[in-house]
């Protein structure tokens, strides 16, 4: 699992130009310090012992301004660095004035990158805050022997139970810390299943135990309508599965042209990620209207195949001139759909702000999922019918033998194969 962690930061550091040219355009990065996500470096290291902290954003960084101060008084101390990955964070050490905390925006989570910006800096100690996890700095921090502190550790059920997926990935991450301070005792629990050794609970450092009880009624309204929203979206994918199978004839296919959704969710979030939005209820409705665009994409790609098998071709010529008779299709109307809602997500007005994550989630689900559906879906189409051989011997193996009389009124037999009313591929 790491290793493919590693390929998909590689390939996301060859369209990160084009990701800072738009969040530049945006206003969401510094145009002068952008370059320190590069590794590259404004601020001088001293001489002597170095601090790190590392925060996402502004209300990460605040929670530890207390513990800044301290460590400003401690002379054994030469420097504080505190890295964070938004603009705003960075106005917050400039506004306190600190004489030996510098700030630096963090680096891209590149092997390399990171390995350059550590060496730079070589920290005695490195702080984590809330939830950041890196994979690859934390794993070149521990293979230098640099003691990793995650501060204020906060795992909600929702994202424990996404790490269980990846439970032996979790393990090794997580098994890096060589101390975890949870901010509940639910976090606590989670950091330990997750692989954390030594994990202690300290109370959470943004919020008073008045604003969290203030807060508590919120968020559990929202996840609730979060769940209500994940119920109706699983009724609705079971629909459109019965309404695809039963004209195309098929228990598998249906399968093939809806595979694609998943991925179309992941276009949405690198697009929130790339105009520096955070994920919403209208992101949601978004990524629902997505769905029924890429599943149309696929759809004509699958349609297509069926067409040129009856007509005779074989299965290898059916797809391979489906890939290039649909593309120019597929393309268009996914590059018409992106272009569409372009100027909503970049519309600046306070009445189309609430509009713009959902803008945000269809226009990049759609773009990304067009080049899935291009090589993704001919190449599940194949694999499809790999797999019929299995599916075919077990059904010769399974025959029932009926008695049967012949003309001579003498008992015989016959081998009878059950049909299925519907064929796999």
């Amino acid at each position: 699992m790491f290793f493919f962690y590693k390929i998909l930061i590689n390939f996301l550091l060859l369209l990160s130009p084009i990701i800072l040219i738009i969040r530049l355009i945006k206003g969401k990065e510094d145009y002068i310090r952008f370059k320190e996500k590069f590794g590259f470096f404004s601020k001088k290291r001293n001489y002597g012992k170095l601090i790190w902290f590392h925060g996402a954003s502004v209300g990460e960084i605040q929670s530890i301004i207390p513990l800044i101060e301290k460590f400003e008084k401690n002379k054994k101390i030469s420097q504080i660095l505190i890295t964070s990955n938004t603009k705003s964070s960075s106005y917050i050490i400039k506004k306190f004035k600190f004489k030996r905390t510098v700030h630096q925006f963090f680096p891209i989570d590149c092997n390399f990158i990171s390995k350059k910006f550590i060496n730079y800096w070589k920290p005695s100690k490195v702080f984590f805050i809330d939830s950041e996890i890196w994979p690859n700095t934390l794993n070149n921090l521990y293979e230098m022997n640099i003691p990793i502190i995650l501060l204020n550790g906060r795992i909600t059920k929702k994202t424990f139970n996404r790490w269980l997926i990846f439970s032996k990935f979790a393990n090794s991450i997580f098994g890096k810390f060589s101390l975890c301070l949870s901010s509940s005792k639910e976090s606590k629990n989670f950091l330990k299943r997750l692989g954390a050794k030594n994990v202690k609970l300290i109370g959470n450092l943004k919020y008073s135990q008045s604003e969290n009880a203030e807060l508590g009624g919120d968020i559990e309204e929202q996840q609730a309508q979060q769940n209500e929203q994940i119920l109706f979206f699983l009724a609705a994918m079971i629909m459109v599965y019965i309404l695809l199978a039963v004209p195309l004839k098929s228990y598998g296919q249906p399968l093939i042209i809806m595979s694609v959704i998943p991925f179309s969710f992941t276009g949405a979030v690198f697009g929130h990620f790339v105009l520096g939005l955070d994920l919403s209820m209208m992101s949601n409705f978004g990524l629902i209207a997505a769905a029924g665009v890429v599943i149309n994409d696929s759809l004509v790609m699958t349609d297509f195949v069926n067409q040129r098998r009856a007509q005779g071709y074989s299965i290898k010529e059916a797809v391979t001139e489906a890939g290039t008779a649909r593309f120019r299709a597929i393309t268009l109307t996914s590059i018409t759909t992106f272009v569409g809602v372009l100027p909503i997500m970049f519309e600046t007005s306070l009445q189309a702000a609430f509009v713009v994550p959902m803008a945000a989630a269809l226009g990049f689900a759609v773009l990304y999922a067009t080049l899935v559906t291009l090589i993704l879906v001919p190449c599940l189409y194949l694999i499809l019918l790999d797999l019929r051989g299995p599916f075919t011997f077990i059904k010769r193996k399974i025959v029932r033998k009926k008695p049967t009389k012949d003309n001579d009124g003498n008992s015989t037999s016959h081998t009878h194969v059950p049909q299925p009313s519907a064929s796999m591929d």
